[in-house]
């Protein structure tokens, strides 16, 4: 039997993970050091979270391979919304005892446990020759090198963006489905515009429109006052030039971190003034002082008047980290259930068969918002009324406990892993435009998509595979030679 070799790294890739895993070292000790809780297991554990987030993306930088690091970014997303805001005591965490957050560490340790035991399963059992080799599915539609039209596909989502947010064109009961359609079409433009920027062979004229393309979704996505979307485009954006180059673009990453954290910081301000008011609303013309309101915001957030300025420069900086956090809500979980609540048994989860329904066969069909709603009156975070005008991000992992506590918080984490790993497995060698490509890359940005319950994301994701893979089905056997 020939041994194929593992491929060697070059230099440069080499040094980013050198250069990595002495960050994650130097992360840990500081955090550690700053973390104020008196429970030293509680510190050990969210340590734990950060490394077990952290790994598997740096082992994937190092293994060098043609595989895409869907189960990688999916396990790193533990690192921004649970490590972070436990290490830096996220305010929200001192309405809970020490053993709820404790409690609520191990959740996520299990959950990321789980995944890596799924992803290396997958590895495992994983067959080249068992995969799918129907030729629809890995064949090309068109080649990389003629992909130049991405650029006019990608203005599809930023001309969408204004027209949802700035006007009234659009029906109430089709936003949902429109956003999931263009969205998925912009960040698959994307992304495959970034990794023919990283080949090079993306024209000068195509490299200004994919960076108007980029900073109009992202700005448009910011003014939303959801960071989150507008970071799955910037990262989706980055990987893809990663993913041919091998090379981290850092110019872009040290001139847009600053910003981020900035925004960060006074997003909390700018969603009491601007969510608990419906009436106030902006216009194209009022976004340029939008977001100098939100910069001050930022700059002088209201809990750091007082400070002097070297306080202001620290709060800044864990501001960016305490403030994108999930784990409060999975304390929620944990101490609501069940001693005062019943688990729901799978209730959230009823309403996952009927998003393959499209709407249009099916109008009233059960919305996946129900499961958020479901979860927000049973943790008695809001009352029935309130869940319709405002919308809370639970997350899968409080979600799955929520139904059937620590199980089915590791069989998340394993199944979910286990298909990651297997359609990054089974797409190594198939092209980006083409059926299984295209998967692969939706995959890797819903991945960031933390916020949402199984139903959403099940939902979004859905419609994004259909409102591209159907037309481009339709190209192929239209066109087929």
């Amino acid at each position: 039997m020939s041994h194929v070799p593992t491929p060697v790294a070059p230099p440069h890739v080499r040094r980013i993970v050198a250069l990595g895993y002495c960050g994650l070292l130097a992360a840990m000790v500081y955090l550690g050091l700053k973390s104020e809780w008196e429970d030293p297991l509680i510190t050990i554990a969210s340590l734990t979270i950060f490394a077990l987030g952290m790994l598997p993306l740096l082992g994937w930088l190092r293994r060098n391979d043609d595989t895409y690091p869907i189960v990688e970014f999916f396990l790193f997303t533990t690192v921004p919304f649970y490590a972070i805001p436990v290490l830096t005591g996220h305010e929200a965490l001192v309405n809970f005892s020490e053993q709820t957050v404790l409690e609520a560490a191990l959740a996520v340790i299990a959950f990321q446990l789980a995944g890596l035991c799924g992803s290396a399963a997958s590895a495992s059992s994983f067959r080249p020759q068992r995969t799918i080799r129907a030729h629809w599915w890995r064949e090309e539609i068109l080649p990389e090198a003629k992909m130049h039209f991405t650029a006019y596909t990608a203005l599809l989502n930023t001309i969408w963006l204004f027209v949802s947010q700035f006007t009234q064109l659009v029906p109430t009961e089709w936003t949902g489905t429109l956003r999931a359609i263009f969205f998925g079409v912009g960040i698959v433009s994307l992304f495959i515009q970034g990794r023919m920027w990283g080949s090079g062979t993306l024209p000068t004229a195509l490299k200004v429109l994919f960076w108007f393309n980029l900073l109009a979704q992202t700005v448009l996505t910011f003014s939303t006052l959801v960071l989150i979307n507008g970071l799955s485009l910037l990262i989706t954006a980055g990987v893809g030039y990663f993913s041919t180059s091998r090379r981290l673009p850092w110019i872009p990453f040290l001139a847009l971190v600053p910003i981020i954290a900035v925004l960060h910081n006074g997003k909390a301000e700018m969603r009491y003034i601007y969510w608990s008011n419906k009436s106030l609303t902006v216009t194209l013309t009022q976004l340029p002082a939008y977001f100098t309101q939100w910069v001050e915001f930022g700059l002088n957030p209201t809990a750091n008047e007082r400070g002097n300025e070297k306080e202001k420069d620290e709060n800044l900086a864990q501001g960016l980290m305490q403030r994108a956090s999930l784990y409060h809500i999975v304390c929620i979980a944990v101490e609501t259930m069940p001693e005062r609540s019943p688990f729901l048994l799978g209730e959230s989860y009823t309403m996952l068969p009927a998003q393959l329904v499209p709407r249009m066969l099916w109008p009233n069909k059960p919305s996946p918002q129900a499961s958020v709603r479901l979860l927000a009156i049973h943790f008695g975070i809001q009352s029935e009324e309130a869940t319709e005008g405002t919308s809370i991000g639970f997350g899968m992992l409080a979600e799955a406990y929520a139904n059937f506590g620590y199980f089915c918080v590791c069989l998340l984490g394993f199944v979910l892993s286990w298909l990651f790993r297997r359609l990054a497995l089974a797409t190594t060698h198939c092209a980006t435009l083409s059926p299984a490509g295209l998967m692969r890359i939706l995959c890797i940005v819903w991945c960031f998509s933390v916020e949402n319950t199984l139903a959403l994301w099940f939902s979004s994701f859905y419609q994004a595979c259909v409102a591209i893979g159907v037309p481009l089905l339709a190209w192929k056997s239209l066109f087929n030679d």
